[in-house]
């Protein structure tokens, strides 16, 4: 199990969409919620309580046959599976709300952003000017997807329909990479407590 939650957060980015708490968020001057002190503090604080209730259910128990798990299920995804299949699910529920956190989902998608802010953390560590080259590359792009837009916008032909589907996409992933830029700076203090959480978290499972 320790090679599992060594990759906790980062594997909740497989597993989540991206979403935010409906409360206690800040504002981007776009009007995107990025994340809070407040958020990443709860997480840190129900991060190892969370882990070891879900290892409970993870190669201890089994409720749930092999054939009925979905084929690309992730572990932790399994193992809450095994929880919802023992009708224990809810204990975790009042575990993350004795956190602050309105539900488990509203828990999972904030742990989705810190993952996302993690590795943009990561990646100026390791190539910061790869990192401004990609900024800029993302910027000139928005601007060209937004005259394309426009442009297809004011043919009204039925046939542009797929392109703006594109370019919608290309759109939206470009805001969630400003997103996590904007959410890295609010993890950033709390990157050595996060790292040591993380080994305490794969401490545990050995």
């Amino acid at each position: 199990m320790a090679r599992f939650f060594s990759g906790f957060l980062l594997i909740l980015t497989l597993v989540t969409g991206c979403a935010t708490e409906k409360t206690n968020v800040g504002v981007m001057p776009a009007g995107r919620p990025v994340l809070t002190d407040a958020q990443v503090q709860r997480y840190l604080n129900s991060y190892l309580p969370v882990q070891a209730m879900a290892s409970e259910y993870w190669g201890k128990r089994r409720y749930t046959p092999p054939n009925k798990m979905l084929p690309r299920q992730g572990t932790f995804e399994r193992a809450i599976s095994e929880m919802r299949a023992a009708g224990t699910l809810p204990e975790l529920e009042l575990l993350v709300q004795s956190h602050g956190f309105e539900s488990f989902e509203a828990w999972k998608q904030t742990g989705q952003r810190i993952s996302f802010a993690y590795m943009t953390l990561r990646m100026e560590s390791r190539n910061p000017a790869g990192l401004l080259l990609k900024r800029q590359a993302r910027t000139d792009q928005l601007a060209k997807t937004a005259e394309r837009q426009n442009d297809l916008m004011a043919q009204q032909d039925n046939r542009n329909r797929a392109e703006l589907k594109a370019l919608d996409m290309m759109q939206k992933e470009a805001e969630r990479s400003m997103l996590a830029e904007a959410d890295a700076e609010v993890l950033r203090p709390y990157l050595p407590r996060f790292e040591q959480m993380n080994e305490e978290a794969i401490r545990r499972e050995r």
